[in-house]
């Protein structure tokens, strides 16, 4: 009577082992993942970074052609200055000349601010394309390290599985059917318990004591109410 007991604890055991086994391969799979998310994000900003790079390039551009432009237009009027005689034309082309100056000091300035920032631009971009190299590398190397485990844990699974069915196939039919309606409720840790001093051994809730008996006496199979775990004679609890 009791080995339907010692039977649906072998396949909590083996199923908590495939829980594991699926724990763990997740927990490798996430290594990969994290490592393609963080290459997404990286490929990301590189690209930001090199439209970033492209449109400061062509403002730079613009930028010194207006420099250029000022810069002649100020010789320009420097040159001309020295043919003028009266103070009138001379206080005249000084106040353009004055202009020009702050145009050009104003040019140059945005020039230097648009070189520095092309310069941070491109060596973050340098960074990136790096990283990206590198990650690239890694994601190979883990991959493979992560694609080896996991299919050995997928075997392993694959060799618990048939145990578990076979279990599950030799026992009674109200044992099987109380079976899978506890285990489609996903319990943590473990779908089994004991009685313990009038009590659920695992949620401490109180159980009927003619629940109590027809488990002990008459090893029947019964689940605790409050936590819908099966309930296993103190004769086959260990």
């Amino acid at each position: 009577m009791l080995q339907k007991f010692n039977t649906i604890k072998e396949i909590d055991s083996l199923n908590r082992k495939v829980f594991e086994l699926n724990q763990t391969i997740a927990k490798e799979e996430s290594r990969v993942m994290k490592i393609e998310s963080r290459i997404a994000q990286k490929g990301i900003e590189k690209d930001e970074l090199a439209k970033d790079i492209k449109e400061t390039s062509a403002n730079l551009a613009k930028v010194e052609n207006e420099l250029e432009s000022y810069t002649d237009k100020l010789q320009k009027k420097e040159a001309q200055k020295a043919s003028l005689f009266t103070d009138e034309q001379i206080q005249a082309i000084e106040r353009e000349i004055d202009t020009y100056k702050n145009k050009v000091d104003e040019f140059e300035n945005k020039t230097f601010e648009l070189m520095e920032k092309k310069e941070e631009l491109e060596s973050l971009l340098s960074d990136a394309t790096s990283f990206l190299n590198g990650a690239a590398k890694s994601l190979i190397e883990i991959g493979d390290k992560v694609k080896k485990e996991t299919n050995r844990l997928y075997l392993e699974i694959d060799k618990l599985k048939p145990r578990i069915e076979n279990l599950t196939a030799s026992l009674p039919a109200d044992f099987k059917y109380k079976l899978e309606l506890t285990l489609k409720k996903n319990l943590r840790a473990t779908i089994v318990s004991t009685i313990n001093q009038g009590a659920c051994n695992y949620c401490r809730a109180s159980l009927p004591s003619i629940q109590i008996s027809e488990v002990e006496d008459k090893h029947s199979i019964k689940t605790c109410k409050a936590c819908s775990r099966i309930l296993i004679p103190s004769s086959c609890a260990y």
